[in-house]
């Protein structure tokens, strides 16, 4: 991917990681501006965002004090990543590009998707723009750029720019809904019309193996008893007909999770019922705001 550059003339400027460079002028007020004429991105895709704030002179004042620029992202309601605008969270520090010159005042960050960094769905984001008077397809990432104590205005304007929904891949596996909790109902989707494996693909019945990590720790795996044991009936992949097996659970209730801890991921592997033919190994599934 190529870095994409922006600039806000007299006030920010700032750059994509995506396909094509660009360049935008802007002589007006940031302040709630809406920049379309970006490269598009989408949902799911990693952005990398650098600002100039040379022209913003409450921000170039910080940093001629030797102080850090931080993001301030929002879609509707704040990034959980943002902390307290008195006192913005460390995982929102931007990078300084360079110590002297007109590098010093480039700040950059990379945000590994809208998705993770806003802690959004992408139906939440349609509902966010047709609030505001929009078509739900027209769906805006805004942001700011700020000090670490944003009090007295150390801060730009907003910004918003656009970007696109998730594309669908098929895929022999998903969940459904993609982005979930420990306590939300998710269903896992096996699509054997695009399983590479034959003998996988000629079984007639199907089973999940399922172990669960509890607070990012993969050594640490939780499960049911003998979920390890493909042939278990009660981990038999419900037939949906046209080759479509679904198995659904929640898993706060299919999982024992020690008192006070959390699932931050789930580990599955499709098999055959005698465990000889496995469908691709197996498959991550990072749970949602797990805390």
């Amino acid at each position: 991917m190529k870095k994409i550059f922006f600039s806000l003339l007299s006030v920010l400027a700032f750059a994509f990681v995506a396909q094509a460079q660009i360049n935008i002028p802007i002589n007006a007020s940031t302040n709630n501006s809406f920049i379309s004429n970006v490269p598009s991105f989408g949902f799911s895709d990693p952005i990398k965002l650098i600002v100039d704030v040379s022209g913003v002179p409450v921000l170039k004042a910080e940093v001629d004090a030797n102080k850090p620029i931080y993001i301030w992202a929002f879609i509707g309601s704040d990034a959980p990543t943002n902390g307290q605008w008195l006192n913005s969270n460390e995982a929102n520090r931007m990078t300084q590009v360079g110590a002297a010159g007109a590098d010093k005042y480039k700040w950059s960050i990379v945000i590994p998707s809208v998705k993770e960094f806003v802690a959004i769905t992408y139906n939440q984001a349609k509902q966010v723009a047709v609030a505001a008077g929009r078509p739900e397809t027209a769906t805006r990432l805004g942001f700011l750029v700020k000090g670490k104590n944003g009090d007295g205005g150390i801060k730009s304007g907003d910004i918003e720019i656009p970007f696109v929904g998730p594309v669908y891949i098929p895929t022999e596996t998903r969940t459904f809904p993609a982005n979930y909790s420990q306590e939300d109902v998710v269903t896992i989707i096996y699509d054997q019309n695009l399983e590479d494996n034959a003998a996988m693909k000629a079984s007639t019945t199907v089973y999940l193996y399922i172990e669960g990590d509890i607070n990012g720790n993969n050594t640490i795996p939780v499960s049911q008893a003998n979920v390890g044991t493909s042939t278990t009936p009660s981990m038999r992949m419900i037939d949906k007909g046209n080759k479509m097996f679904t198995y659904t659970f929640v898993p706060n209730r299919f999982f024992t999770i020690p008192a006070g801890q959390r699932l931050t991921k789930i580990r599955y592997t499709v098999r055959s019922q005698n465990d000889q033919n496995i469908n691709g190994g197996q498959k991550v599934s990072n749970l949602f705001r797990a805390q």
